[in-house]
């Protein structure tokens, strides 16, 4: 009974702290799409708000958590009724025993949501953001890369200077042919069409090194079909959980950055469970000295370690080109706080 009072307390601040800061969201994306968009329409400005929200709320949960959880022991300290639970022997964790099955509910809602259904809308708020606000037409396109595709012995080094992956039209096209570190032919076109697993090039420029023949014409070569490359040609954040999987499994044999896929996977499950690593945390700051002074400082602190470690994950894989479970370092703090809150809130203290 105590518990489903609590609950439903946690969700009106929780319902109120969400419509305080979307609420200031939408008010912000009207005036941007009022003066900044350079086509507008209503059907636009609905479909940019409604796409909008649900990512911000995403990266706003662990404040809107935070600022609910701090309203909701307010309301226990004004009252008393903290210190007259705890006289009866009840810990601590009893208090914030629904709060955080909520955020546990919600984080695995996040996860599920991140990997599955936020990458389609943030891709298609890429395109609105595109098109009618930059007034640019959107396209897929991967510029100046090189794979590496191997074959037990044999290497064959590809580079494509330009490919629009929604015409599945690659030019600037070079393909250097090894086996066991020999150069055995290379290939160059100028422009290449995809054709399933491969590629039609109606120009190829074929030289055989090792029998020294040469051919000039139409030729057809296998190559990464566009299901494979479309991923490669879009933003990370738009990419689905199976995507990132696929591609982070292909990379090392492509020959590029697989530690940019991996980053991208810990830092949306880092974003996810934020709202249970931010609610544990700032109970037993708000409930153990009774000061929401103490509680914001420890949420601050929390948040700053988020960021801190949100960044790390992406430096360490994109620009130092390291394994980014380097950049999970503030994460292990905040998760030794977690776990020191929990066997506070669960042994009990004086209130």
């Amino acid at each position: 009974m105590l518990q489903r009072y609590i609950l439903r307390l946690y969700i009106k601040a929780f319902g109120l702290s969400s419509a305080v800061l979307l609420g200031t969201g939408v008010l912000y994306l009207t005036f941007e799409t009022l003066l900044v968009f350079r086509q507008k329409s209503l059907e636009i400005f609905f479909q940019y708000i409604l796409l909008s929200l649900p990512v911000a709320f995403l990266y706003l949960s662990p404040i809107v958590s935070w600022i609910a959880l701090t309203m909701l022991i307010r309301f226990f300290i004004q009252r008393q009724l903290d210190r007259l639970i705890v006289s009866f022997g009840v810990p601590p964790i009893h208090l914030v025993r629904p709060v955080i099955f909520f955020s546990l509910v919600l984080s695995i809602l996040h996860i599920y949501m991140s990997f599955q259904i936020y990458p389609s809308f943030q891709r298609s708020l890429y395109t609105i953001e595109k098109e009618y606000k930059k007034g640019k037409k959107d396209t897929l396109l991967i510029k100046d890369q090189w794979f590496a595709l191997k074959d037990g012995e044999k290497v064959v080094y590809s580079h494509i200077g330009l490919a629009d992956v929604s015409k599945g039209t690659a030019y600037d096209v070079f393909l250097l042919y090894t086996k066991e570190g020999s150069i055995e032919a290379t290939l160059r076109a100028s422009k290449a069409f995809w054709k399933g697993n491969s590629l039609f090039i109606p120009d190829a420029y074929y030289e055989d090194l090792e029998k020294g023949g040469k051919f000039y014409g139409p030729m057809e070569v296998s190559f990464l079909s566009l299901s494979n490359i479309r991923p490669l040609a879009s933003k990370l954040e738009h990419i689905t959980f199976t995507e990132l999987i696929s591609v982070y499994g292909m990379a090392e044999r492509l020959g590029i950055n697989r530690y940019a896929y991996l980053a991208e996977i810990l830092r949306r499950l880092q974003l996810s469970l934020m709202p249970l690593l931010m609610v544990t945390i700032v109970a037993r700051a708000l409930l153990k000295r009774r000061s929401l002074v103490e509680g914001s400082l420890y949420g601050g602190f929390s948040l700053a370690l988020h960021m801190l470690s949100l960044n790390l994950i992406k430096i360490t894989a994109e620009e130092i080109g390291v394994n980014p479970l380097w950049g999970l370092l503030p994460s292990f703090f905040l998760l030794m706080m977690v776990l020191r809150s929990l066997y506070d809130l669960e042994k009990g203290f004086g209130v």
